[in-house]
Order: C-alpha cells, then sequence, then structure tokens
C-alpha cells in the first residue's frame, strides 16, 4: 500500500513502503525519465555551431547518431549544424578517435600500400 507523503499542503509523490514495489513503477518509466532529464539539460547548454564531416563513400543526408541517458540525437552529416556543448565535445571526441584509428591502422601496414593510399 502506497502513502501519500504530504509538504505545506502539496502531494509530492506516492512512496512506497521498503520491501514493497508500487503497482505504478515500470522500468521504462524510469528510462523515460531520464532521457527527458538530459533533454532539459542539452535544451539548456549554450549551442555551438559545428561541420559533422561526411566519411568516405558517404552521401549527403548521412546521420550521425548519439544516445545518452535515454535521450536519442541524431544529426545530418555533410553540414552546419548547432549542437548542446556537451554533444560538440563528444561529436569532436568520435572524430579525433576514428582519425587516430585511421592513422594507427596506416602506420601498420607496409610502405608501399601506405604511399598508395596517400595519393
Amino acid at each position: 500500500m502506497a502513502v501519500k507523503k504530504q509538504v505545506k499542503n502539496e502531494v509530492v509523490k506516492d512512496e512506497a513502503p521498503k520491501n514493497e514495489t508500487p503497482a505504478s513503477y515500470s522500468p521504462q518509466a524510469a528510462v523515460l525519465s531520464k532521457a527527458e532529464q538530459m533533454k532539459a539539460n542539452l535544451d539548456a547548454q549554450p549551442k555551438v555551431r559545428i561541420h559533422i564531416p561526411l566519411e568516405r563513400g558517404e552521401k549527403k543526408g548521412a546521420v550521425m547518431h548519439f544516445c545518452i541517458n535515454g535521450y536519442r540525437l541524431s544529426y545530418p552529416k555533410g553540414a552546419m549544424v548547432d549542437v548542446p556543448e556537451q554533444v560538440a565535445q563528444m561529436i569532436a571526441e568520435r572524430l579525433d578517435i576514428e582519425l587516430s584509428t585511421r592513422s594507427q591502422s596506416l602506420d601498420y601496414q607496409d610502405k608501399e600500400r601506405k604511399d598508395a593510399l596517400n595519393n
């Protein structure tokens, strides 16, 4: 049985007694709540204008996807977009990791193949 708490004549929320799960609890609602909180957090951040480059072989219209605490974001590649600062940092980190991985893979290839790829 849920017990209602009142503070200054306002019902705050239903709380289940210890060792009892409220009937209205659902894992989907908990995830949705985190996603809503993240959306509010990102909406409050200053926006940064960035360019998300297309990868080799991608056509205009390709999309970069993110999921942060259950909140899904999608941004078009090959275009200038306004994104929250946190997302801009994530994109920069992702692109830096991809660039360093490509660079390292070239370092391990033989010289002829490396020269052919650079031309």
